[in-house]
């Protein structure tokens, strides 16, 4: 009706004459001729509603028969074909008021308005019957349910994965490369809402969007889902499952326990009978065989120490092995090996069918009955070691600590796998080291290990698995955090003085680490579910609308202005959110991208930069030499930065870029010219064609110069290679040296060695560092120990006793060194 209240108004102010009188007309002439422009009006209106009183109806019709279509689809579709049919509509009344003012125009002076069409019109009446047939739509369209079906399924679809309940999955367990059920989820939504987001009809249909995410019978008990997103989620752990996966091992383990003994016993009283019975019809013989009667009890001492050493194996790995529910079995692991399968629950009914605990044969199938005196041994050579240790070295309470740590992980291997495990008794600190090389991820030779580290119960992502791929898993300035982390957490575990120390400083660079974002979690941010949701698009909405403001007010000409914010506009896009976090690295990059915005300069100024940038680049002394590097690489650095600048802002930096060929060159030269003289430095330390102590200074300024020059040079882009050295590794060979020398001052220590002969050799040892630990001859590390171990209990054993003699002077007090006393 407002539309209408409208069209009249516009049509009242278009015709500003006066109506007269119609003409007398009789029968059937009266109703094709009015006397009123409101009439003609009327008319024309009066035909639209008929007509969208019909567009109705078909609509109605059309929605009450969607054959063998989705019902909501074909709603849609009819929606979609009722609205298309009123814009028609409406497009059409546009047309005939026009008409209508056509037809108007034509006559000087009406007499009235012919609403009907008739085979001749006297002069002076306006024909508004043309305009009238303007008005010709009375159905809806055939419905184009395709299209329809595939946008309502987006939307659908595109709501239930944004609204899908990931919370339910565990946040603290270890899913997929080292991330919980939870991230995996997250990521995987995240990744199905940008794949539907790509999604459009019709270069894709309705199995695209079912490939992503597909639900059926919801609410009932046939319910089902399909698609990648759910392929991601669907074995992942939720709480309910993680709660009940608690039950069944719960139930499992104690179902276990009890099986595995009964078993144990039953097999063990098999095996006793035997011996019993022989000594039983001994001693009911005429002659009783004392010998055989010994011999069988020697074997019943055998056999319950076989036994009872099998029963200790599977106690240990019961009550320590780390359990797992796959597909409804409960099983044992150890280091991400199966070490048991102890029974599956069907339907919520526990079976040991296929178990280790189903009869005897299955359960000795896992280790044999002989084997456990070997592991049980094993595990008390382990015992043994660890007090020799402790014998052997100064023992503090840190110290004693570091073995029991050292022989709790030794013992738990040993019994898990059955193999004895690895227990270094010849460092004086021996536990720190190995315990270090597990957080690091490391072993003495440099290889590197991928398997978790536990600390304080919990299983970690040992330091080497950190920055793997950091620079394709995190944005530029995250990499380099988790470089920076990892490096200092390395320094940290190396030079630790206690096992404790060492935990604390990895416990304290996991947290730093885990809170740095990959791009993956970045990404998560922006999603449904994510803290920044639809804050991105305000945020770049907000600068699109500054960009455009600020532009407007600088002196250029429109192509200039239209090149500045369509350059902005783009480097916005591709760079605003890279190193956003969290809501104050967003509103951080807002204002640092309006500061750009604020400081853009007119063409005019970036032209005269653009020059004198020129010729500062020409105005350099050529050749360059290697006293000129910082002016060079300084200028270098300058361009780069202002090409940049320019690119971001939409200006084409024609004179820099003529001349920069020069400056590129100047790059090249200086780095072939500190090329030259590392190779100097290499002569030098090849001089007598061997490496030795004296070229250490050499070597240092060697490695040194090449750090310095593959940091620098390759990152420019200019077809510099990294510098490296000869075969031989000259620092390696210095390191070589240092580790003989010191393996010589301990192998010369005569058995009353001097205080200061021992400090000397302990302090070329620790100059070693970590490494040196790793490398040092061990028998050698254990002599230096035994000379601090004396040293030690040495002051520990001296004594002071102290005299006090009154006098007419005053007190005269003296006192005596006795040693060994008490």
């Amino acid at each position: 009706m407002k539309k209408f209240l409208t069209v009249l108004l516009i049509i009242a102010v278009m015709f500003t004459f006066s109506f007269s009188t119609a003409m007398a007309y009789e029968g059937d002439d009266l109703k094709k001729i009015v006397d009123s422009h409101e009439a003609a009006v009327k008319a024309i209106q009066d035909q639209y509603d008929k007509n969208l009183e019909a567009i109705n109806t078909s609509y109605t019709t059309k929605l009450a028969n969607p054959a063998d279509n989705d019902k909501d689809a074909w709603k849609a579709a009819c929606d979609a074909a009722l609205e298309a049919a009123k814009v028609k509509l409406d497009t059409e009344l546009a047309t005939a008021w026009n008409k209508l003012a056509e037809e108007e125009a034509k006559v000087a002076d009406p007499k009235g308005w012919v609403i009907e069409e008739l085979s001749s019109i006297e002069d002076g009446y306006v024909n508004a019957y043309a305009a009238i047939k303007e008005l010709k739509t009375i159905a809806i369209a055939e419905p184009q349910v395709a299209e329809a079906a595939f946008n309502a399924l987006l939307a659908k679809t595109t709501e239930l994965v944004k609204n899908y309940n990931i919370d339910k999955f565990v946040k603290n367990d270890d899913a997929k490369d080292g991330k919980s059920s939870y991230q995996v989820a997250v990521e995987a939504q995240n990744d199905a809402l940008k794949k539907l987001a790509s999604l459009s009809y019709p270069t894709n249909n309705v199995a695209n969007i079912q490939a992503v995410y597909k639900i059926e019978a919801v609410g009932t008990l046939g319910e089902t889902e399909s698609g990648e997103f759910y392929d991601k989620i669907k074995d992942l752990r939720t709480v309910t499952i993680a709660q009940t996966d608690e039950a069944k091992i719960a139930y499992t383990k104690n179902f276990a326990t009890g099986k595995i003994k009964a078993l144990i016993e039953e097999n063990r009283a098999d095996e006793l009978k035997k011996q019993n019975d022989i000594i039983f019809k001994q001693s009911i013989a005429a002659k009783p065989n004392q010998k055989t009667i010994d011999a069988a009890k020697e074997e019943i001492v055998k056999i319950n120490k076989k036994y009872d050493a099998y029963q200790n194996v599977w106690t240990y790995r019961l009550e320590n092995g780390e359990y797992k529910v796959e597909n409804d079995a409960v099983k044992i692991y150890f280091n991400d090996t199966v070490v048991a399968n102890l029974g599956k629950f069907n339907d919520g009914v526990f079976s040991d069918a296929d178990a280790a605990t189903k009869d005897w044969l299955s359960l000795t199938t896992c280790f044999k009955l002989e084997d456990g005196e070997k592991i049980v041994g094993y595990v008390a050579e382990l015992e043994e070691e660890a007090a020799l240790l402790k014998a052997a070295v100064a023992v503090d309470g840190d110290m004693v600590l570091e073995v029991d740590a050292a022989l709790a992980d030794a013992v738990k291997e040993t019994y898990m796998t059955g193999t004895k495990a690895v227990f270094n008794l010849v460092l004086a600190n021996s536990a720190l080291h190995s315990r270090a090389h597990q957080l690091l991820g490391t072993t003495c030779t440099g290889n590197t290990k991928t398997d978790k580290v536990t600390v304080a119960d919990k299983k970690y992502d040992n330091v080497s698995q950190w920055d793997k791929n950091v620079d394709s898993s995190y944005s530029e300035e995250n990499a380099k955090a988790v470089k920076a982390i990892v490096k200092a957490v390395k320094d940290e575990i190396m030079t630790a003085e206690s096992i404790k120390d060492a935990e604390a400083a990895f416990l304290d660079a996991y947290e730093k680490y885990d809170a740095v974002l990959t791009k993956t979690e970045q990404a998560a941010l922006f999603s449904y579910s994510g803290d920044l949701y639809k804050k991105d698009t305000a945020a770049k909405a907000e600068l699109k609308a500054y960009i455009a403001y600020k532009v407007a007010l600088l002196d250029m000409t429109d192509s200039e202005k239209q090149a500045a914010i369509t350059a902005l506009e783009a480097d916005m896009e591709a760079n605003l959110l890279t190193e956003v976090n969290n809501q104050a690295d967003l509103d951080a990059a807002v204002v640092e991208f309006k500061a750009v915005v604020d400081g853009l300069k007119t063409t005019k100024a970036m032209k005269a930069d653009d020059e004198a940038l020129r010729n500062k680049i020409v105005a350099v002394k050529r050749p360059v030499t290697v006293e000129q590097k910082a002016e060079v690489i300084a200028l270098y650095d300058e361009f780069l930065k202002f090409d940049a600048y320019c690119t971001q802002v939409g200006y084409s930096n024609t004179a820099s870029e003529a001349v920069v060929g020069l400056l590129q060159d100047d790059v090249k030269r200086v780095a072939s010219l500190e090329k030259d003289a590392m190779e100097d430095l290499k002569k030098a330390i090849e001089k007598d064609g061997k490496v030795t102590l004296d070229d250490r200074a050499n070597v240092e300024a060697l490695v040194a110069a090449m750090d310095a020059y593959n940091k620098l040079y390759p990152e420019y882009d200019l077809d510099i290679d990294e510098y490296t050295t000869t075969p031989k590794d000259y620092e390696e060979e210095i390191f070589e040296l240092d580790v003989f020398e010191a393996e010589k001052l301990i192998a010369v220590l005569p058995v009353n060695a001097s205080s200061e002969q021992v400090a000397k050799a302990r302090k070329a040892v620790d100059a070693l560092g970590f490494k040196g630990l790793c490398v040092i001859n061990k028998g050698l590390l254990t002599k230096l120990n035994k000379f601090d171990i004396d040293a030690s209990y040495a002051v520990e054993s001296m004594k002071l006793r102290a005299y006090s003699k009154y006098g007419t002077k005053g007190i005269t007090v003296k006192w005596v060194i006795k040693s060994g006393s008490k």
